[in-house]
């Protein structure tokens, strides 16, 4: 955070009010997929903002991994035409149902993968900090266009599971402590899935609601043989080779594992001193077996 805050007064200086700070994790679908009742899991990685107003009513953005600045003043914000990036972020911003003022914003993303990375909820969550606090998160959700499994990046706390329903976009969050592991992520590159059948997603629908008693429990034994169950229903569906043995070599580790909902890789819940054996045998027997090595990307 505070190298963030020193980036940020050598860009935008030092004169005017004091730069504020926030963070958008990224999560992923634990249970569930996007288009049912899902259970969404909040990393410890994402997107982060130093922000602060200022008087003129121009919005300026920047970003870490470069030295260019894109800027507009707030009464033309849905005529900007430049950066792809950016365009996204005044699109959303044009679109919080609130009065906003100028600002300018920081934004540094923790990893490249774009799934990873939800810069422009970030910059959202800056100006509603700013301008809205009592925005409700689901107006910007629907402002940024975002998947609903991504509103708890919006809500801070130590909370991590969010029970959630994506019609209504209510949610249910549960106290679930994951000391002494770690959360792995191992992504390869997705192939289309067809529809899950309605059986499926009826036997989901059980496992979600057996997996919301598990963490009311704190039961981490239940839950981890739920993700495999899950897992291997999944595959039994949608059977991609490369998820096959990516999903295997990780349940020799832990039954904690639950492909991604876009078979673009798995999580798994791994013990904190197994981690780097984890990863790198895993990574060496998958890159043997498909010639691919998956990229990870680790949650505290």
């Amino acid at each position: 955070m505070q190298e963030l805050i020193s980036d940020f007064y050598k860009r935008f200086s030092q004169n005017g009010n004091r730069a504020e700070y926030t963070l958008c994790p990224a999560c992923i679908i634990l249970f569930g997929t996007k288009d049912m009742p899902h259970l969404s899991f909040k990393l410890t990685f994402g997107a982060h903002a130093a922000f602060r107003s200022r008087s003129d009513g121009r919005i300026v953005l920047s970003r870490t991994d470069n030295d260019t600045a894109e800027s507009i003043n707030k009464i033309n914000i849905e005529n900007y035409c430049g950066a792809k990036w950016a365009e996204d972020i005044f699109k959303c911003m044009s679109h919080i149902p609130q009065e906003l003022g100028g600002a300018e914003i920081l934004l540094h993303t923790d990893t490249g993968l774009p799934d990873f990375s939800p810069r422009t909820l970030c910059a959202a969550k800056a100006m509603s900090i700013l301008f809205a606090p009592n925005q409700d998160p689901k107006r910007l959700i629907f402002a940024a266009d975002a998947p609903v499994y991504m509103l708890p990046s919006l809500i801070d706390g130590k909370k991590r599971f969010f029970a959630i329903d994506p019609f209504s976009q209510n949610y249910t969050d549960y106290e679930f402590p994951l000391w002494g592991y770690k959360a792995i992520i191992a992504k390869i590159k997705p192939k289309p899935a067809k529809a899950f059948s309605r059986s499926f997603l009826e036997r989901e629908r059980k496992r979600l609601t057996l997996a919301t008693s598990a963490l009311l429990c704190r039961d981490f034994s239940s839950l981890s043989n739920l993700m495999q169950e899950s897992s291997k229903d999944m595959l039994s569906e949608n059977g991609f080779e490369n998820i096959n043995s990516l999903f295997g070599f990780a349940g020799e580790f832990t039954n904690a594992v639950r492909v991604l909902h876009d078979f673009s890789g798995i999580i798994a819940l791994v013990q904190s001193e197994q981690a780097d054996e984890f990863t790198m045998l895993l990574g060496d027997r998958q890159e043997k077996k498909s010639g691919m090595r998956p990229d990870f990307y680790i949650s505290n």
